[in-house]
């Protein structure tokens, strides 16, 4: 059942006093903005109508087919094997970001059309309206009493209910194609327009519909179910095998994964494809290094008799990095990889089959897709975009997440990016410990811990950077993740489109456990970002001084430490935050004894004037 995505425990033995993950939904914080300009207040559309959603911008659908709808949410995420990419998903949240609590009506999110010229027609015209809708798909499924309608507008500017009627709506999770007649006089007007309407609770993100491929024509029949369009209905998977950014200087060429991405046909999205004409699939590839330069690495074209049926595409070219080469003084290089098939959806007989009534619809437009990956300073399961929230619920619960570094690579941990959405609760002001484990089975021994207060961007997908006062120097796998400090839900933004979940690790109590991909199936948006120094005091927010050199020794000691250089004071900090000695420079010098102090890490954080370095020490 998907609305386990919503509410679920991961361990039914677990008592509700060790808490509870949870599933929530992102509020989003700015209004939706629609695309504009693109067509004149008061135009009329003419037939035929069509919108698969794969050509839409900004997450809204555009506004040269429809109107007042951006309350309806346009992605990737929450459609389910869908017959294109790009689907409409009634999410229950208005354009500004809120609820529809306290609305007079049960209906919430809204599709409708511009109005359409439908004057002059008949019933022998047979103007069928048609569209693929899904139940819950990747979101939470319906109640039994929730719903989804069609209406059109009669000649008097008046609503008529006209989809589903008396009949049941499909329940099955997969996408299913409803046809509607348009043969009513009071319809067939010069300003005719439908609309989609979702019904259901006003609280907020709950029993998701998704709607995609929507076709408006005159010469139809109630068997036009087949379109001559063969789609690409997925987004590209990661280059890098299973990141969508790594840093450079962790860059090797044994990560590289050739991307699969899904090729269907409309008419059967969910089942076997039927056989086609042969097609090409091909890739562009480019790169952009630090002087945005853009360099081609090459166009791959591939024809071959394998690829008749439609399927999962995942070609094997050796050969596909092979010019990108990473120099080291390189900080950053954007991968920009664009995927395309050439299906003859445009063509005529006997190339295509293609036929005049569909003319001026480009059905090519959702034959390419688009991704951007990244070497940079910092490793991102996710691919930028949350669809939901999921998190702890309550003081001391921990969440863990495994992240690799290459085993010829020593680098240091300088800071960590997260996305908190706003979910159901503000996760501004909260308080947690961002903590680093040494990898095993399950995280083990604190390597570091600290305590920072979080803060939230109003933008949408927007990571906070927290900077760490104690950087941790790091030459293998290690787990990286939080312990919440107080009670009340806390989200992370969560993308289900990249698969990351056995990385993760949750603990409630005293048992680290893992996350069951049947109850949660994506990435936490948890960032570790690598780096040489923290370029300013996580405290103060001012620069280094680039020129300061501080000498601790010996280093191991067995209690007795020395500090050498100017600097105005110091102060030792176990591997916990905890404060154990404060000294202020006497001559240049000053020696510290942690005799009585357990063996393990230590932190030493010296200030001069407005600089503060921090530097590592070993008592044994």
């Amino acid at each position: 059942m998907r609305n386990a995505l919503i509410l679920f425990f991961l361990l039914s033995t677990l008592t509700l006093s060790y808490g509870q993950i949870t599933i929530t939904p992102i509020q989003k914080s700015t209004p939706k903005q629609a695309q504009r300009n693109t067509r004149t207040e008061g135009t009329t559309l003419s037939l035929p109508f069509w919108d698969d959603f794969s050509f839409a911008k900004g997450n809204v659908p555009s506004d040269s087919l429809w109107v007042n709808s951006e309350s309806v949410y346009i992605g990737d995420g929450l459609g389910l094997n869908p017959p294109s990419i790009g689907v409409a998903s009634f999410d229950g949240i208005k354009s500004d970001g809120g609820s529809y609590a306290g609305s007079t009506t049960a209906s919430t999110d809204s599709l409708t059309s511009c109005p359409i010229d439908l004057s002059g027609l008949t019933s022998a015209s047979n103007v069928y309206l048609s569209f693929f809708y899904q139940f819950g798909g990747n979101g939470e499924t319906p109640e039994d009493t929730d719903s989804l309608r069609v209406e059109f507008k009669n000649a008097s500017g008046q609503w008529i209910s006209v989809w589903p009627g008396s009949a049941a709506l499909d329940n099955s999770g997969d996408f299913v194609q409803a046809l509607i007649k348009v043969d009513s006089a009071n319809h067939l007007h010069d300003k005719f327009q439908f609309r989609i309407q979702a019904f259901g609770r006003p609280q907020g993100f709950y029993d998701i519909w998704n709607v995609d491929y929507v076709y408006l024509n005159k010469g139809r029949s109630p068997s036009d179910n087949n379109y001559p369009d063969r789609t690409i209905s997925s987004p590209l998977t990661s280059i890098f095998d299973g990141f969508y950014a790594i840093p450079a200087r962790h860059y090797r060429t044994s990560q590289n994964k050739v991307p699969s991405y899904k090729v269907s046909s409309v008419d059967n999205p969910n089942d076997d494809p039927q056989p086609y004409d042969n097609f090409y699939t091909g890739k562009v590839i480019s790169w952009k290094g630090n002087a945005s330069t853009t360099d081609d690495i090459g166009t791959i074209f591939r024809d071959t008799e394998s690829l008749k049926n439609p399927q999962i595409i995942d070609e094997t070219i050796d050969n596909l990095f092979d010019n990108l080469v990473i120099n080291e003084d390189q900080d950053s290089i954007f991968i920009s990889l664009t995927t395309f098939i050439d299906a003859t959806d445009n063509a005529l007989a006997p190339t295509g089959d293609y036929n005049v009534k569909y003319s001026p619809i480009d059905f090519r437009v959702n034959d390419t897709i688009h991704n951007e990956y990244i070497l940079k300073d910092y490793y991102a399961y996710d691919d930028g975009t949350a669809e939901f929230g999921a998190g702890l619920n309550f003081a001391g619960n921990s969440l863990a997440i495994k992240f690799p570094v290459t085993p010829t690579v020593s680098d240091t941990l300088i800071a960590v990016d997260m996305y908190f959405p706003l979910s159901q609760t503000d996760p501004t002001g909260r308080s947690i410990d961002i903590i680093v484990w040494e990898n095993d089975s399950v995280p083990i021994n604190v390597l570091m811990r600290e305590t920072f207060t979080l803060g939230r961007d109003p933008k949408p997908n927007t990571f906070i950077r927290y900077y760490l006062k104690s950087p941790v120097t790091l030459s293998e796998e290690f787990y990286l993740g939080y312990r919440q400090n107080g009670n009340g839900q806390l989200s992370l933004g969560f993308d289900i489109s990249n698969v990351s979940t056995d990385k993760a690790f949750f603990n409630l109590g005293n048992l680290w456990q893992t996350i069951p991909a049947s109850n949660l199936s994506g990435s936490f948006m948890l960032r570790p970002v690598f780096g040489n120094t923290v370029p300013f005091d996580p405290t103060t927010g001012v620069d280094q001084d680039k020129e300061q050199t501080f000498v601790i020794y010996p280093n191991p000691s067995s209690g007795v430490f020395n500090i050498r250089g100017r600097f105005d004071n110091f102060e030792v900090f176990d591997m916990y935050g905890k404060s154990i000695v404060q000294q202020q420079m006497i001559n240049e010098s000053a020696t510290f004894d942690l005799s009585t102090q357990s063996d393990g890490l230590y932190f030493v954080r010296v200030k001069s004037g407005l600089s503060t370095r921090t530097l590592k020490i070993i008592k044994k």
